[in-house]
């Protein structure tokens, strides 16, 4: 059983995981007039007691417990639910920067994509972490099984919010293929035009002109 308190530090409600494999994995007291999943942060009453450059997010109760049990105690989860806006309002508060480190799998990646959108809307800014192995889907299993230092670095070596985007998009098209190609290329230049940062936007836009040797002005 996991105690859920708001960033006072005022118990509101519990959350519950099994230890086997029993459906259903979680289960939450249901929501009233004190507990709205939405609006709170798990975490966050201890996170907050430092001044904090940056917040790591993570999608659950034993992620968190994990990087604070190894001393990382700028971690908060959004409390099993998607991301909302006033749970970015609540990081904005606390920290310029936030760090998204979801689950690796295909629902964490999609939940990360529209984390990006609903951080960046706040102006904050955002980077993806990425881990540097495989056989790991999440930093519980990884701060278990590879330790804190090497977790910090994968900290240290986050992807902006631009770079895990395009990455995202280039898993998903064949760049060999012309018009794949061309397709790719018209997405990433969505992405670029998606930026309100002039000195980033042009920045990237000689990055992506770089990487994928098509001329800076077709991407502007």
């Amino acid at each position: 059983m996991f105690p859920i308190f708001d960033y006072r530090g005022n118990v509101i409600g519990f959350g519950g995981r099994v230890l086997d494999n029993s459906l259903p994995k979680y289960v939450n007291s249901p929501e009233n007039a004190l507990y709205h999943k939405g609006s709170n942060l798990y975490g966050l009453n201890v996170a907050k007691k430092e001044k904090l450059n940056e917040i790591i997010i993570v999608e659950g109760y034993m992620d968190t417990v994990a990087l604070h049990k190894s001393g990382i105690t700028n971690a908060v989860a959004s409390l099993g639910t998607a991301l909302t806006e006033k749970q970015a309002k609540l990081l904005k508060k606390y920290a310029p920067t936030v760090v998204i480190a979801y689950d690796q799998d295909g629902a964490g990646q999609a939940a990360t994509l529209r984390a990006i959108d609903i951080l960046a809307k706040e102006e904050l800014k955002v980077k993806v972490l990425k881990l540097d192995h495989d056989d790991v889907k999440d930093p519980d299993e990884y701060i278990n099984k590879y330790g804190k230092e090497h977790f910090t670095e994968c900290v240290k070596n986050s992807m902006s919010a631009v770079e895990y985007k395009i990455s995202r998009l280039e898993g998903l098209l064949d760049k060999d293929d012309f018009h794949q190609k061309v397709e790719f290329l018209t997405k990433v230049a969505g992405i670029l035009a998606g930026l309100k940062n002039d000195i980033e936007q042009e920045m990237c836009v000689d990055l992506v002109a770089k990487k994928y040797n098509v001329s800076r002005d077709a991407i502007k």
